[in-house]
């Protein structure tokens, strides 16, 4: 017989670490973010392309493309492009060559480039928050479990 209470244990321990990832996660995310409304610029750009990807159950993903122009230190322009995540109604909404506006930080345009203004689209980030609660949620309805079905 499996002894319940290494089992609850064992389910309690998971709990905690799946918290703590999670909230370490969220707040990277939340930093990311608080960085990119301090420190980043807004600039125009265009949408290069539109990707719809099929993923494992038939769920859907939508990307855009996108290629801005950069002020470099020496005052050269330099290009880049960056990929969003975005949800469908954006999707719908964006069309090839047309500008967008998007905010990105200097230092790192690619990485941190993201749509914003009108076009702002937080899907990912919301994506994120949803699977990580799972993470979250599920150890912690199998603790209660385990340690309801330990009472009786």
């Amino acid at each position: 017989m499996i002894n319940i209470t290494l089992l609850v244990l064992g389910m309690g321990v998971l709990f905690v670490l799946s918290a703590l990832i999670y909230w370490g996660a969220v707040e990277a995310k939340r930093e990311q973010a608080n960085k990119l409304a301090m420190f980043g610029v807004n600039s125009k750009a265009i949408v290069t392309k539109k990707i719809r990807e099929t993923g494992l159950k038939g769920s859907v993903f939508y990307y855009v493309d996108y290629q801005f122009n950069v002020i470099e230190a020496d005052g050269k322009s330099k290009s880049y492009t960056a990929v969003q995540r975005v949800g469908l109604g954006m999707y719908q909404l964006l069309a090839e060559d047309m500008e967008v506006t998007i905010r990105y930080i200097p230092d790192e345009p690619t990485a941190t480039a993201r749509l914003s203004g009108l076009y702002a689209d937080e899907t990912r980030e919301r994506q994120f928050i949803l699977s990580g609660m799972a993470w979250f949620i599920i150890p912690g309805i199998m603790l209660v479990v385990l340690i309801a079905s330990s009472q009786t």
